[in-house]
Order: C-alpha cells, then structure tokens, then sequence
C-alpha cells in the first residue's frame, strides 16, 4: 500500500494593513500550501520599494540576502510570468477562540481594483457589488455620466476624488440623482447643502429617504432644532450613519463634565465630529485649559462658545496665549479668550498677523476692548482706513468707523464692502 501524496502551492497574495504604511514595512508576501487535508502558509516583510519593484516587474534578483519565499516568488516571475493582477480591499473582524485553536473572520465593505500601478493609492477607483464594472462602460459613456453629474450642480474640483470615492456615482442617472436632491429639499436642506453633502460622503445616497427623515426626528426630540441638524447634517453627513445610541451616550458625558442642555446642542451642532472623540479626550481638554490657568467654568462656557477649542491642541493653545501675551497684560489676555474664545479658532499665524498689523496702525486698543473685531479680515479694515484717510476724514474719526456694519458704513460713505476692496486696489494701482 502506498499512500498518495498531493501537495499544492500559491502564492495568495501580497497584504498591505493598515499599520504598515510606515516607509520601510510596506506589506507581507504570503505563500499557502496544502499537503492533502493540512494546510501551512508561510510569509515575509517587504518594504515599499520592494513592492514597487514587483509590481512595475523590475529589480526582480534572486540572491541569498532574500527570503526563502521572496527567492521561490522571484523565480516563479522569471519563468513563468507570473504577476500582479487585481487588488482586493476588504475589512476585517477576527474571531478567535484558543480551546480548539478556532478562528474565524468576518470580511465586509469588499471591493476590487484593476489599478495595480496605483497601489498605494487609497483613492483608486474601486468595484463593488453595487455597481457593474465600470471598465465595460465606453470611454464616451463615461464621459457623458461624469458631464451629467457636473450639470447637476458637483464642483469639478472635486469630482474626480467623488468617484474615486463612490464609483456608484457614475451609476446614477440625472432623474434619479434630482429625485435624490429634490427629497432632501423637502426635508429643509438647500439644493448647494445637499450637493456639498454628496461630495464630503458620497455614500449618503445610499440612505433611504424614510432613513434620513427619521434620524433627524430623533434629533430633534434630543433637543436640537432642525434647523441646526440640517447644519450639522451638511457639515458631517456620516452622522446619518451613526446609531442614535452613541448621540445619546455622548450627551450623558457631556452632562456629566458639567454642560447644559444648551451648551451641548450648541457644541453637536457647530462640531458634529464631537461624537467621534472618546470620553478620555474631552476630560484631558478640559483638565489641560485648567492647568493654563482658567477655572472649571469657564472652561465649559469657554468650549461651549467655540466648540472648535476640543480640536485645538494644547500646544497650540499655549503658542496663541503666547502671541497675546506679547501684546497685552496676562490680565488683558485672559479677559480677551473670556470674552472671545473663537480667537482660537485662528492660526498661529493668522493669530500672529492680525494683531501686529493692528498694532502698526494704532487700533490694538480696539481690539482690546471688542476683541470680537478680529473677525473682520484685515484686507477690509486696511481697505478702509486706506479709504478713509482718501476721502479726508479726521484721523481721530476713522479708528471707530474702521469696524461699523456694512450697514453704517454704506450709510456714512456710501462705500458696500465690496466696493471698499476695489477702492484698495485701486489707490495701490495708482502708487505702482
């Protein structure tokens, strides 16, 4: 009696995760065998280079500082052609149990891609089960989809990363799509809200309409008016995604840390992506502002006031306390955050510039007394007082009139904002 002996062997496939997109451990070559019913798989590191090699079929070398595997691999491209064909992307949740050695793995979002030139791309346009291979549609079919999205309103700008995105795209016909926009409509979002939705998350246009309406009814029996959920909706579509569970538990936290019910639709509204931070971040926030030297309560009101403080780093926070520190007391600082905290939601920088440039032309004082004034572009403030000074006005009227309304500002010079601008541009047209 002799026993057969059937032994298989391939090489599965090269694995990219997503913790090895450091420059040198670009991804894993495996090799799976099978020797009647057992299997073994045996694998090795390569770095990036390594993979471009093989994918662009160049530096293929056999030598002994490789790998066994990696050596097998190169021979099987020198002497039977073998290469890259099709990149399969898929997440994956891995259940073990250790009596048993058990393992099993769920696969989902699975998708394909024929752009293997582009491999470490992850904007290469992807097929899925939801929409038939684009590769069958004719260069001219193409086209014409990708010109009717742009008909209905997309920015060309950011069409292409649309599709690379959402390849479904390409699927959708103009009625349906202006089905899609007109439903969202008559929900209360403007048809140029709903289009900048799609292009941030393409993937809203798979939420029903019965979906989409029943979630912000649950947001608005949370507390937060509609028309704030609308807002919150344009600037963060994948909360449509979100159970209403984790809106809810967030809410307690925030609670908890001391907010009122209005601090919090307040900060969901105006920083939706709250919800995507753990609880562990928003305490240190709160204990780091602390620690600089405010107290609990004003750190809560000053959070609630522009919630885009959570996104602020504490560095960042002490190098912008540090600017105004160089302008004004510690005392004067500190009444300015108080009473401005959206003077955070500037850059170093933009910080930086605003404040000198007030300072060279004598109006810092201004600042100091309605720090809120900063929110005016320093273009337009040097507009007018380039303006004012052309039109004679006394030098001790023009520092109050540098930041009037529009309104009063048309009313006492009859110069829109606009028209200030160009009045700029003009007068230096002039000296050049």
């Amino acid at each position: 009696f002799v026993k057969k002996i059937i032994k298989q062997e391939k090489y599965d496939r090269l694995i990219v995760m997503p913790t090895m997109t450091a420059v040198l451990l670009a991804g894993l070559l495996e090799k799976k065998y099978k020797i009647n019913n057992m299997n073994k798989k045996v694998s090795c590191e390569l770095t990036k280079e390594q993979v471009l090699d093989i994918i662009n079929n160049r530096n293929i070398n056999i030598n002994k500082s490789n790998p066994k595997v990696l050596n097998e691999f190169y021979l099987m491209i020198l002497t039977r052609g073998l290469k890259p064909k099709v990149i399969i992307d898929y997440d994956r949740i891995p259940y073990v149990y250790n009596a048993g050695m058990v393992r099993i793995t769920i696969d989902y979002n699975i998708s394909c891609s024929y752009d293997i030139l582009n491999f470490f791309d992850k904007d290469i346009i992807r097929i899925t089960l939801e929409n038939p291979p684009l590769f069958a549609y004719t260069t001219s079919s193409l086209a014409e989809r990708y010109h009717n999205l742009l008909s209905l309103g997309f920015p060309e700008s950011r069409l292409t990363l649309m599709i690379k995105r959402a390849p479904q795209l390409l699927n959708v016909s103009v009625t349906s799509m202006n089905k899609r926009l007109e439903e969202f409509e008559t929900l209360g979002f403007e048809s140029s809200k709903v289009i900048r939705m799609i292009y941030k998350e393409p993937n809203v246009l798979k939420y029903s309409f019965s979906n989409i309406s029943n979630k912000i009814d649950e947001f608005i029996k949370l507390g937060i008016p509609k028309e704030k959920v609308i807002k919150m909706a344009s600037f963060a579509p994948a909360i449509f995604s979100r159970k209403m569970d984790v809106f809810k538990e967030r809410i307690i936290d925030l609670e908890a840390l001391g907010f009122n019910k209005n601090q919090i639709t307040k900060i969901i509204a105006n920083l939706p992506n709250i919800l995507a931070y753990s609880l562990d971040n928003i305490k240190t926030k709160i204990q780091d502002l602390e620690k600089i030297g405010f107290t609990h309560k004003e750190v809560i009101n000053m959070l609630a006031t522009a919630p885009t403080l959570f996104s602020n780093s504490k560095e960042t926070i002490i190098a912008k306390i540090a600017i105004l520190n160089n302008f004004f007391s510690e005392e004067e600082t500190k009444r300015i955050i108080l009473d401005f905290p959206q003077i955070f939601n500037f850059s170093v920088a933009s910080l930086l510039k605003k404040i000198d440039i007030y300072k060279k032309n004598g109006v810092i004082d201004l600042i100091s007394s309605v720090p809120k004034r900063l929110m005016q572009s320093t273009e337009l403030t040097l507009a007018r007082f380039e303006l004012l000074n052309n039109l004679n006005v006394p030098i001790e009227v023009v520092p109050k009139n540098l930041f009037a309304s529009q309104k009063d500002f048309i009313k006492k010079f009859g110069f829109t904002n606009e028209e200030t601008l160009k009045g700029k541009q003009l007068i230096l047209k002039k000296k050049n």
